[in-house]
């Protein structure tokens, strides 16, 4: 059986960069300095520096969810249609060549939406079909692979582009409690896109097979909430066991409905929500430090 593959990707990161310590010690200090850990969580993070779509001073002032939004609005525009021209680039498509667009986030949100605004930019066809995938978090990516292989299955000669834009710094939350430092210290701003469909002659990935499993007992532990001053995120310290407890019995099944098995797979990528996360999974599916060490890079 044939499958849809990855044919191009696009990275796009916002224009400005810092290094860890200076995130804490120039710009979150003053709001997140009262908690004696925090300058020590910062450090252990395992991240080096972040990029992010507004400038370090942006949290001085008292920023209301509308500003937030519309700020969210003016940069994430211009940082998707950059992300999307390189993902066509590496394909080697016109933008009049793809046929379906999805884009996913949940750090910001208008009508109309970044894929009409962004299909318009880079000169998408107008009976372009779209999709949006919003408040779906981290997990979002995955929904828009099996949107865009959805349709790429059901039409074979079409081309589907997916759109990821998050800029989690405009969100920030001016509290010092430990797991409000803990996310501070995650989560930056970016973006990425795909495109996916049929190509015998692409050396790209081939997207094989999914799946998915809701654990309806945990959803406490992980939340973005909306609030007058932004979006506020839920990270329990449960979360690396918690998946932790189950990524075994869910991995082992995804491979054996292939007739694989761990030994098989040469190449994983983990989301790294956290080295906590990435020891936890690593430790269960008694994977080599090896064998993340692009994870551990992203």
């Amino acid at each position: 059986m044939n499958h849809p593959k990855i044919l191009g990707l696009g990275l796009g990161v916002p224009r400005f960069e810092y290094t860890q310590s200076e995130i804490y010690e120039r710009f979150l200090a003053p709001h997140l300095g009262t908690n004696r850990r925090a300058r020590i969580l910062f450090q252990r993070a395992g991240i080096q520096h972040r990029f992010t779509a507004i400038p370090g001073e942006y949290h001085n002032t008292y920023r209301s969810t509308e500003e937030r939004n519309v700020t969210f609005m003016q940069e994430a525009l211009p940082l998707g249609a950059m992300t999307v021209e390189r993902a066509l680039a590496v394909a080697k498509l016109s933008a009049e060549e793809i046929d379906q667009f999805s884009v996913i986030s949940c750090t910001g949100y208008d009508l109309p939406f970044l894929d009409l605004q962004i299909a318009g930019q880079v000169g998408l066809r107008r009976d372009l079909r779209r999709t949006c995938i919003l408040g779906m978090g981290c997990y979002a990516a995955f929904p828009g692979f099996n949107r865009a292989r959805d349709v790429v299955m059901a039409n074979p000669q079409q081309r589907a582009l997916m759109l990821t834009v998050e800029l989690c710094s405009l969100h920030f939350q001016p509290t010092d409690d430990t797991e409000n430092v803990i996310v501070s210290a995650l989560f930056g701003d970016g973006a990425g896109a795909a495109v996916i469909g049929f190509d015998e002659a692409s050396e790209g990935p081939m997207l094989v097979d999914s799946l998915t499993r809701c654990e309806y007992n945990t959803l406490e532990h992980m939340a973005f909430h909306l609030t007058d001053h932004g979006m506020k995120m839920v990270l329990s310290a449960y979360v690396p066991e918690i998946l932790g407890a189950n990524v075994e019995e869910f991995v082992d099944d995804l491979l054996e409905r292939n007739q694989l098995k761990r030994s098989d797979v040469k190449f994983w990528g983990l989301h790294p929500g956290g080295l906590k996360i990435m020891q936890h999974i690593e430790r269960r599916l008694e994977l080599e430090p090896e064998e993340l060490k692009y994870s551990r890079a992203v």
